[in-house]
């Protein structure tokens, strides 16, 4: 029994790592629930098959369409009726229930402190609760998958309870059902758990084999839904989508990342035919065999440089998305990674540490495979970080030189985030590199198409010097051939003043309608050639003017080699070579 004073004290912890983190970010995420669009998919998708599921349970399994998502996120918003606000309300509950299973797994592993600071990584660090507040499939997925840790936990602190190994189980395969992130890992872990089950002796043993157990139960449901894909449909999995994500994640000209980063469109559709949708098993088997052959023609150092780049901006994000506030999404989550590595090193002598720092190098090297997304890195990667960060920040707190210690992280984590934002100062915009993909050149412009004003001479015969800020190329009276893909402005530039902050690029429908993108040139090195995806441009659609103006001093100097619109398209061009012919 607790004495009131060791009840207090358990009490206050609570407050401190529940009741706190909970009144901190509930209201801001019922506001942002509120104020969020809809988000497509869950428009299009979530809320009418929810829908389906609740006119015919029986009926909605037995038809293909169900494979286009996996079913866990419709049979929650089906259990609520697919009224959006109770979903609304569901989320913010799980998430509240989040907290609270942090701190439960950091009281277990570390004590207190490790789940207080854990409960307030998740709410002040992450990027998971601006997620949970949005009708999507994060909030059920994260919900189960937090459940599933935790039961892990359960079972490495008393093995000899039988029901976390039930739950855990549970858990685990709806959360693949939910969102297949951990599809994969399931085999990985039965070997490595099957053979700690031999190696380790004692308790260790034990904890290893209810772990394989727990993970050899959780099989079971997702093996038989595959079955019956399998049976059914003659499909071996849980839902397409595997194909887009592959075939997006392994373009050289967009750095394998969301085409609209960098000004690009989707162009999916030149491989399925745009006749039905990317997600049909049809669609999906093409853009499957578009992906790898794209990956087999790559270049090594391409390759490579593809894959280094995902990687990067899986763990630290990237320009595409990063705001330039003190502490953004890398800044944030440079801190939990310096803690996540001292937590591996304090959870280096339990399973449960080294099973988290092996689940962070799969998702890892998982998310580097697919189209990139920060919001896919967050959902798969903050959850074992943090559980990591905070065994991590009781190892700083128990050594012998405490203070010492945490002067140190402090040090640490701020020259981190200073390297973070100086790299992102300088690394430059995100724009296409069409000159390690498959483009077709549309319209070049020569010196009678294009005017210039601002300029001593037209710096498109030679160097020139602005004489009147900004300096004007005017190609009038474009117009842009449709053929599919995104039109993208190639400018090469030969020489560009120093002191020139940047060039805007404008379209001028001649409807009137303009639309610009900025690109500012003071950490870019010249010669060079620009690519600017037409997404910023609107698709330069229609007939129109396109402004170049480059914001010089006056005395700058400016040399263009070339003016161009290009359409970038990597499934068009193995199409056109064939490979959907090719069995």
């Amino acid at each position: 029994m607790k004495t009131p004073e060791q009840k207090l004290i358990v009490l206050g912890w609570c407050l401190l790592g529940v009741l706190l983190p909970g009144l901190w970010h509930l209201p801001e995420l019922w506001q942002l629930a509120q104020s969020s669009p809809l988000p497509t998919d869950t428009r299009l998708t979530y809320l009418p098959y929810a829908e389906r599921l609740l006119e015919d349970p029986i009926g909605y399994f037995s038809n293909p369409e169900h494979l286009y998502v996996p079913p866990g996120t419709p049979i929650y918003m089906a259990l609520l009726k697919a009224n959006l606000p109770a979903i609304l309300w569901a989320n913010l509950t799980l998430s509240a229930g989040i907290i609270v299973l942090l701190f439960d797994c950091g009281r277990r592993l570390s004590g207190f402190l490790a789940g207080t600071m854990m409960s307030w990584f998740y709410v002040a660090l992450s990027g998971l609760p601006p997620l949970m507040a949005l009708p999507l499939s994060e909030a059920p997925y994260l919900f189960l998958t937090a459940c599933w840790l935790w039961s892990c936990v359960l079972v490495w602190s008393n093995p000899d309870r039988i029901w976390p190994l039930w739950l855990g189980a549970l858990t685990l395969s709806a959360s693949v059902l939910t969102r297949g992130l951990y599809l994969y890992w399931l085999p990985i872990a039965l070997v490595i758990l099957a053979v700690l089950a031999i190696l380790l002796r004692d308790a260790s043993r034990q904890r290893a084999g209810k772990l394989l157990l727990m993970h050899a139960l959780a099989v079971l449901p997702v093996l038989a839904f595959i079955t019956h894909n399998q049976l059914r449909f003659d499909f071996a999995g849980i839902s397409t989508g595997g194909g887009i994500a592959l075939y997006l994640g392994s373009n050289p000209i967009t750095f394998g990342y969301e085409p609209l980063y960098s000004g690009l469109g989707y162009d999916e559709w030149m491989v399925t035919g745009g006749v039905e949708s990317h997600l049909t098993l049809a669609s999906d088997a093409k853009l499957v065999r578009v992906a790898k052959a794209m990956l087999l023609d790559m270049p090594l150092p391409v390759l490579l440089d593809l894959y280094s780049h995902k990687l990067g901006a899986n763990l630290f994000f990237s320009q595409a998305n990063l705001t330039t506030e003190l502490f953004n999404d890398r800044s944030n989550r440079l801190v939990l990674l310096l803690l996540a590595l001292i937590g591996c090193w304090h959870g280096r002598k339990h399973l449960i540490g080294w099973m988290l720092f092996g689940i962070s190098i799969f998702l890892l090297l998982l998310l580097s495979l697919v189209m990139h997304n920060p919001r896919y890195s967050h959902g798969a990667l903050d959850l074992p970080l943090i559980i990591l960060a905070g065994m991590g920040t009781v190892h700083i707190w128990q050594t012998h030189h405490r203070y010492l210690g945490i002067g140190l992280i402090l040090g640490a984590c701020s020259l981190l985030i200073f390297l973070g934002h100086w790299q992102l100062r300088h690394a430059g915009p995100l724009l296409p590199r069409l000159e390690t993909g498959h483009a077709i050149e549309q319209l070049r412009a020569n010196g009678n198409q294009v005017n210039f004003a601002g300029l001593t001479e037209d710096p498109m015969l030679t160097e020139s010097r602005v004489q009147k800020s900004p300096a004007q190329l005017i190609w009038p009276e474009l117009e842009v051939p449709v053929i599919g893909g995104t039109p993208v402005v190639s400018l090469d530039i030969n020489r560009l003043g120093d002191q020139c902050s940047g060039i805007t690029f404008a379209y001028h429908r001649d409807n009137g309608e303009v639309h610009d993108y900025w690109l500012e040139t003071r950490h870019l090195s010249f010669p060079r050639t620009l690519h600017i995806g037409g997404h910023w441009l609107g698709y330069l659609a229609e007939t129109g003017k396109l402004l170049i103006e480059f914001h010089c001093p006056p005395g700058q100097s400016l040399a263009i080699g070339g003016l161009s619109i290009n359409n970038p398209s990597m499934g068009r061009y193995y199409v056109n070579q064939g490979v959907l012919e090719n069995n």
